[in-house]
């Protein structure tokens, strides 16, 4: 019992702690890292030239490295496709058909939500163009906000939630 109530006391170094992983690994290991990461930010910048969200960004990251892992190495225009595919879907159960006939895959609908499902439980999206918010979403805008504006929250800040992003609130409240 004693052992757990300190727990909260612990400060874990991640930085070191990921070195000291990196360290361990083999050179075999070292490149299929590097490659991924590679991947991982060429999706990104991609995602990003159109104009896509962090949460979209997210989620096409986890299905590549779920669904669709070193695909790229076989055709060149892979992340082109894949931002054609979120770019032309309307939803996710048109993204997973895009998603299947672009690359010839047969990714069930099942193991597709599920995917979808976690990404939607540890991706916190801060755009609020989207309706779809719960309380993690407002912490971490609370949180940007907070980094904007410094050790307390200015008159300008509430302001800003109540004149534009409380009325999207307000619809999504009243939908639920």
């Amino acid at each position: 019992m004693g052992v757990m109530s300190n727990l909260g006391e612990i400060e874990i170094d991640t930085v070191q702690v990921q070195e000291s992983i990196v360290q361990n690994m083999s050179a075999e290991e070292k490149a299929k890292l590097s490659h991924l990461e590679s991947v991982m930010n060429n999706i990104q910048t991609e995602f990003q030239s159109r104009e896509f969200n962090n949460y979209t960004i997210k989620k096409a990251q986890a299905i590549y490295a779920c669904a669709f892992y070193d695909a790229e190495k076989s055709d060149n225009d892979f992340i082109s496709k894949l931002a054609d595919c979120f770019e032309n879907a309307n939803d996710d159960y048109e993204l997973l058909a895009l998603l299947n006939s672009t690359f010839g895959t047969d990714i069930s609908q099942d193991d597709f939500n599920n995917l979808v499902s976690i990404i939607k439980n540890t991706v916190i999206d801060i755009d609020f163009s989207s309706t779809d918010k719960n309380n993690l979403d407002l912490v971490k805008w609370a949180e940007y906000a907070y980094e904007i504006n410094g050790d307390m929250f200015t008159a300008r800040t509430v302001r800003c939630l109540q004149n534009r992003d409380l009325k999207v609130l307000k619809i999504h409240s009243a939908v639920m």
